[in-house]
């Protein structure tokens, strides 16, 4: 049974990795389409490349991103494709307005929104649908809150903000999770980098819960991370 299950695992894990290099070939395919200026095959291919790599693991990083700046840069040439790309948009809104849509839906109208410069607009969506809707609301805040912040909605932010305590213990958590990466040799773990993140998220952190007026919660997140920083230097990371 043991084996079975095994090989069962490999055979997923070959899976997705034949399919994330797919992936990633289709991606090369529509650039080439673009630069070729067959720009109605390429609009088609980032149409079906979006909706096929819905349910692929770990494809989100890529289809949020770089799939979706490929697809605005072929709009600034195609203008139709632009059309395309605000009108899938328009349609994630309608079905979060209705209070339809779940973290999956609200997550891509955000990543749609954040390459089309309407930023303002997920923001509106978010505060009304919090009017109608809280609970939904509740659970897409962790989506929003760096958004909520640049815009300087920090009444909103207040209305929804986490345990900043519990924030803190997540950063230094997620901290912890870096070095022991970094322990067993893995790449892309350099010291350097991890303090520099982990001290840059603590600022944010310790900066928001002080505007929203939670004062003594932004002191004790300082004086953790002061006394967590100083003993935590002492360790010898080979």
């Amino acid at each position: 049974m043991k084996k079975i299950a095994t090989l069962f695992i490999v055979f997923l894990i070959s899976v997705n990795f034949a399919w994330a290099q797919g992936a990633m070939d289709d991606l090369e395919h529509i650039r080439q389409l673009t630069q070729e200026k067959k720009y109605p095959e390429a609009l088609a291919a980032h149409q079906q490349f979006f909706e096929a790599s819905r349910s692929a693991s770990g494809m989100a990083g890529v289809r949020l991103s770089f799939a979706l700046f490929d697809w605005v840069d072929l709009g600034k040439a195609y203008p139709p494709a632009m059309d395309a790309l605000n009108d899938l948009s328009a349609s994630h809104r309608k079905i979060i307005q209705e209070g339809k849509s779940d973290f999956g839906v609200f997550h891509e109208y955000k990543a749609i929104n954040d390459v089309l410069d309407k930023g303002k607009e997920t923001v509106a969506t978010f505060i009304q649908l919090e009017k109608n809707f809280p609970d939904q609301a509740a659970g897409y805040y962790p989506a929003m809150k760096k958004l909520l912040v640049q815009e300087k909605q920090l009444d909103v932010v207040a209305r929804n903000a986490n345990d900043p305590i519990y924030e803190y213990e997540t950063i230094r958590h997620s901290r912890e999770q870096s070095l022991s990466q970094m322990r067993k040799n893995k790449r892309f773990y350099e010291l350097p980098f991890i303090n520099t993140q982990f001290n840059k998220d603590v600022k944010a952190l310790i900066d928001v819960t002080s505007k929203i007026g939670m004062k003594a919660e932004a002191e004790e997140i300082e004086n953790r991370a002061a006394i967590y920083m100083e003993g935590n230097l002492t360790r010898k990371y080979h």
